[in-house]
């Protein structure tokens, strides 16, 4: 399969944003990135309507800061119909789910409360255990949420994310702040599971996880809930257990929960992060949203079809 490299026309995202070039990455180290290197990759997946929207505006924060181009992928309904994605590589998302049978990773135990309903069948979600097979040919890629805005380059993140050879780790994400929750204790204990991650914005080594089998191990995981409940949420649970301890800790400005900006016993600020991530029920493209000014200047001022 062919993939087209999305070519940057800085002007062309001009209209889409005030946010100026911010550089909180002062404090930390990263090696310089050479031209010769192989485009970035990201992946983003959405059932359309506002979630495509939110997509749309999550490209348009990212190419309005990298350095380099950058090559997207999108599983969704339809092709994201914005004139400026026509670059934007599309997967069909009813095709992606019957062919990688997307279903056995969904999660039965519905949870309705805190606005989380229909999350645990929404195949969306799991389109990210079928990023290994989609993308053949591609080492490492990026996975983002639709609800994140990124404020940053991303580039010299992604390519310094799991360099070293003799390292075990599949992944890098932010820690979490707490010890996983969702889980009985005996299941984080078999799993190894003192520590994880929110699943919304990582990089993963695809060649690992491919010469590991991890999608098969997610999907008899997710099986497995099916028979014996062992976690309330979809996507995020089972592949926290899989990949337990083995994922490379990237600093927190990666994925800035915007919950945690302006509160004293957080260290997240919205001036400092490069990646702002509304996780939580209530996205910014809701009425009620939360710090919506961060994302309404990358979104499309035309209504997106459902």
């Amino acid at each position: 399969m062919h993939l087209r490299v999305w070519t940057v026309d800085r002007t062309l995202f001009q209209s889409f944003t005030n946010d100026k070039a911010i550089n909180p990455l002062k404090n930390h180290k990263i090696r310089p990135t050479s031209s010769t290197q192989k485009p970035v990759h990201l992946m983003y997946a959405s059932t359309g309507g506002e979630s495509a929207m939110g997509v749309e505006a999550s490209i348009r924060s990212v190419m309005q800061h990298t350095s380099e181009p950058v090559v997207f992928h999108y599983v969704g309904d339809s092709p994201l119909s914005s004139p400026d994605m026509s670059q934007v590589k599309f997967y069909n998302l009813t095709k992606v789910a019957k062919k990688y049978k997307l279903k056995y990773y969904t999660n039965p135990h519905e949870r309705s409360e805190g606005g989380y309903q229909g999350i645990n069948t929404n195949l969306a979600n799991y389109a990210r255990f079928a990023m290994d097979s989609l993308l053949k040919k591609v080492s490492k890629a990026m996975w983002l949420d639709a609800d994140t805005i990124v404020r940053c380059d991303v580039v010299p993140m992604v390519r310094n994310a799991l360099c070293n050879e003799t390292s075990h780790n599949i992944i890098a994400a932010v820690p979490g702040e707490r010890k996983p929750r969702g889980f009985p204790k005996e299941v984080r204990k078999q799993y190894n599971l003192s520590l994880s991650f929110n699943a919304g914005v990582y990089v993963v080594d695809l060649n690992k996880w491919r010469s590991e089998n991890m999608s098969s191990k997610i999907r008899a995981i997710a099986l497995m809930n099916r028979e014996q409940k062992i976690y309330d949420l979809g996507s995020q649970a089972p592949l926290a257990l899989a990949v337990g301890d083995r994922f490379e800790h990237l600093p927190w400005i990666w994925n800035a929960k915007v919950g945690n900006f302006n509160r004293t016993d957080r260290l997240a600020n919205a001036e400092e992060a490069c990646i702002v991530h509304w996780n939580g029920p209530t996205k910014p493209w809701d009425k009620d949203g939360i710090h919506s000014d961060l994302w309404t200047s990358y979104a499309s001022k035309e209504p997106h079809p459902r």
